[in-house]
Formats: C-alpha cells, sequence, structure tokens
C-alpha cells in the first residue's frame, strides 16, 4: 500500500497511526456528564438486554430495571432508547480505538501494524461476545450507522 502512494513502509505506517491518535469520537449529547457511574451503569444493562431481546423487543423500561434505577434517570442520561442504543455504540467504539491507539507502535512497519490491529480487533470481541451479537442481530436496521462510525473512527 505505501509503495503505490508513493511513500516509505515507516512513512505510511507513521501517517496512519497519527491519524488514528488525533480522531475524536463524535459530539456527546449536551447536558449529559462525560463520565458517571450512573451511565455506564445504564450502558451495561443496555448492552444485556439488548443482546438478549434485540433492539425493538426492548423497553426503556426493562433497562432501567436491569440498571436498577428509574425510567426518568434514563431519560436524563439518554433522550431515547436509539439515543441510547447509539451513544451505546459509540462508546463502545471509542473503546476499541483507544485500545488499538494505546497498543500499537509507531514505529512499525505496515504489515506488523495490521497484525497488531486484528489481535486487538479479535481480542476485544472475544471481550464483548455481548456486543458483538448486537451488531449482527441489528445489522439490517442500524447496519449503515454502525458501518459509518465505525469506518470514521477505527478503519
Amino acid at each position: 500500500i505505501a509503495e503505490r502512494r508513493g511513500s516509505s513502509q515507516a512513512d505510511f505506517s507513521e501517517r496512519l497511526l497519527t491519524r488514528q491518535l488525533s480522531k475524536q469520537v463524535g459530539p456527546r449529547d449536551q447536558g449529559r456528564p462525560q463520565t458517571s457511574d450512573t451511565r455506564e451503569k445504564i450502558l451495561t444493562a443496555a448492552l444485556e438486554v439488548f443482546s438478549t431481546k434485540g433492539f425493538h423487543g426492548t423497553t426503556v423500561d426493562e433497562i432501567a430495571e436491569r440498571a436498577e434505577l428509574g425510567k426518568g434517570t434514563v431519560y436524563r442520561h439518554f433522550h431515547s432508547k436509539k439515543g441510547l442504543f447509539s451513544e451505546l455504540i459509540r462508546s463502545k467504539v471509542a473503546e476499541l480505538e483507544q485500545a488499538v491507539a494505546g497498543a500499537i507502535d509507531p514505529r512499525a512497519d505496515v504489515l506488523e501494524f495490521i497484525e497488531a490491529y486484528l489481535r486487538i480487533y479479535f481480542a476485544f470481541f472475544d471481550r464483548n461476545r455481548n456486543l458483538y451479537k448486537v451488531l449482527i442481530q441489528e445489522q439490517s436496521d442500524f447496519g449503515a450507522e454502525v458501518k459509518a462510525l465505525y469506518i470514521g473512527n477505527i478503519l
């Protein structure tokens, strides 16, 4: 790839890594704290329920119950079930992005970069099987949104 683009492998690897490290996750909803135990509790509960019942089969009441919170608390953090789902995917993509950025050597050549990336990618989904299940289940409804987010932030 580097040769086709007219640069050395080292330059190509460095530019690719720099691009990955400089990316930011999309904007967060206004008024919601960026980090919060409650927010994380809701996201964890949502992932569990979505992976069991799917997006359309899940209610906000079920997510609130799983998180041991009131329904109003869920809505204070996320304006809708779709917004909650989108933020869940965004946060997990950001987690994967951070794992990639933190583990890849900027001096690595292209093959080492790809090898390290694939190791991180498969380890991530091995640890996040519920996320993988949700992504597969909801591909028809949210595939384009997830694909755009993933390609924009990871690849």
